[in-house]
């Protein structure tokens, strides 16, 4: 949150503003003059979270949602560990965001409601250079699995593959570790992948090598730069997500600590992210979710 930093400045007959001296700003600041830091206002909140949901249209929700109602959100993109962190304590008065499941268990042991608010997809990207346009789960298992090595196994050139890893939300069923190879671990010394630690440098990454295949976000993908390969014949549309079809699909959600869930300002922010105004801001990079019962 911004906390406005205060000054001290003294008035003089004839002359300019100027600070007041080191001695008198001391005794100020130990005598009657001393402020304490506010604490959030009660027409503010915290977001904070996931970068595809973030990334994806939940930072310009909020803009849309401040300018229309004049509540101040103070919101940043950090993770689903973040998000957690967050919420579990519900004096920060904070909104979670997360883009992967989390069980029910976990939720309850930690006080968090949450909500949908948007599907996404995990994308599989190649440099654009690269000739292959579609590979299977059972290729990219064998990937990822050190038992296939060359691109040629998936009709591309007689070029060893360099597979990206970047591990997150290893404490949740991530819909693409837990498809391909269940746990990072169990294949870490099976294969020689390189492991990057950011959405950024898996992007990079890719984009740069042209031996590279990476995963991440649909949100990321950049025109031109990086090639998305269609997964068993399946492209990653959003009715291929929405549907279920495309296979790496996911459902993004905001959470908050159960003390909050009847707060009137939260309350009606997390009901305005699913009305049809806020499903358009959000379906801009994001899936909106199906309509109950489909």
């Amino acid at each position: 949150m911004n906390i406005e930093k205060m000054s001290v400045i003294s008035f003089r007959s004839g002359s300019a503003l100027r600070p007041v001296s080191q001695p008198l700003i001391v005794f100020f600041c130990f005598g009657f003059l001393f402020f304490p830091a506010p604490a959030l206002a009660d027409s503010a909140f915290n977001i904070v979270g996931a970068r595809p949901l973030y990334f994806g249209g939940l930072r310009d929700l909020a803009k849309h949602y401040e300018e229309k109602t004049g509540i101040k959100i103070f919101s940043k993109a950090g993770g689903c560990r973040a998000a957690a962190g967050e919420v579990k304590i519900p004096s920060k008065r904070s909104i979670g965001a997360w883009c992967c499941p989390v069980p029910k268990e976990q939720d309850k042991k930690m006080g968090i409601i949450r909500i949908p608010v948007a599907m996404d997809a995990i994308a599989i990207y190649v440099h654009p250079t690269n000739p292959v346009n579609n590979i299977s789960i059972k290729q990219l298992q064998g990937i990822y699995r050190g038992e296939i090595t060359n691109w040629s196994k998936l009709g591309g050139p007689s070029k060893p593959i360099v597979p990206l890893v970047r591990r997150h939300c290893e404490g949740l069923p991530e819909v693409f570790r837990k498809i391909i190879v269940g746990t990072w671990f169990e294949h870490e010394n099976k294969t020689d992948w390189l492991e990057v630690k950011s959405i950024e440098k898996m992007m990079e990454n890719v984009e740069k090598f042209r031996l590279a295949i990476g995963y991440e976000s649909l949100v990321f993908a950049t025109n031109g730069s990086v090639k998305i390969l269609s997964v068993d014949g399946v492209w990653p549309t959003a009715e291929n997500i929405r549907s279920k079809l495309y296979p790496f699909w996911r459902i993004l959600s905001l959470g908050v600590h159960k003390s909050l869930a009847d707060d009137p300002m939260i309350k009606k922010f997390l009901e305005f992210t699913l009305t049809k105004e806020g499903q358009r801001i959000l379906r801009r990079k994001l899936v909106s979710i199906p309509a109950e019962g489909t």
